[in-house]
């Protein structure tokens, strides 16, 4: 039986020839702590939504009001790294996707983003580290040349050996079949907790990326703490939901 994953898009807001990130709950939540931390410092608008019937039953609350458990969110920006974009979209899922799920969520995301012909397709998500020191570092995955040299102009070095899973791997995947240039971008996080120094690390390797825009990483270095305690909340909210499905990848 096919699985529908169908994109809305609410309003007449241009999303062609952006700049895509997509963030779910990855390794340490990097993945969804990327999505919320640009979402809130750009003040980014909704732009639309992603439904299925296979998606677990979760609603986010913010302010008071339900929110789209998977939501696009849209901003005009200039991009640099050598990519021609006119736009930041930010695709935040609230849930990891259930492995069963992955690849068909995957190719609807690299489809949607094919036909609006999106310019760079970026995923973000942990590595691990048991390291104690607060820094953090970043390694990347690219699916095509240009990918790479992208990499190499926001200063990621590549991962030279290692594995890829998950949700992050069907994107690179997908991305790679519809001829979209992705990347994987990899922050160090302590696998067993929400670890948002990771996730800065990710948000400050995309500032040359989006150099018209002020993504605010120092703001969410210094805010680790609080963001790990709604991370924490968030993944107990989603257990509670969708038990015995894992919240880290």
């Amino acid at each position: 039986m096919a699985i529908e994953i169908a994109f809305h898009v609410e309003g007449r807001a241009p999303l062609d020839e952006g700049l895509l990130v997509v963030g779910s709950p990855t390794l340490g939540l990097a993945g969804a702590i990327v999505a919320q931390h640009l979402v809130n410092a750009l003040a980014m608008p909704l732009a639309g939504r992603v439904e299925s019937p296979a998606f677990p039953l979760l609603m986010p609350v913010r302010a008071g009001r339900p929110v789209p458990a998977v939501r696009l969110h849209a901003l005009a920006a200039s991009c640099g790294a050598g990519i021609a974009c006119s736009r930041l979209l930010v695709l935040a899922c609230e849930f990891p996707p259930p492995p069963p799920l992955q690849r068909r969520f995957a190719e609807a995301v690299a489809r949607w983003a094919r036909e609006r012909d999106t310019r760079m397709l970026v995923v973000p998500d942990g590595a691990p580290t048991f390291a104690e020191t607060e820094a953090r570092a970043t390694r990347g995955v690219a699916s095509s040349d240009a990918a790479l040299a992208f990499l190499g102009e926001i200063g990621v070095a590549p991962l030279e050996t290692g594995t890829v899973v998950g949700f992050t791997a069907a994107l690179l995947e997908a991305g790679a079949r519809e001829g979209l240039d992705t990347v994987g971008i990899l922050g160090e996080v302590r696998p067993q907790i929400p670890d948002a120094r990771g996730a800065a690390a990710i948000v400050r390797a995309l500032g040359p990326a989006l150099p018209t825009l002020d993504l605010e990483p120092g703001k969410l270095a210094r805010a680790a703490e609080e963001i790990e305690a709604q991370a924490r909340q968030m993944r107990e909210r989603y257990q509670q939901q969708a038990p015995g499905v894992p919240m880290f990848s």
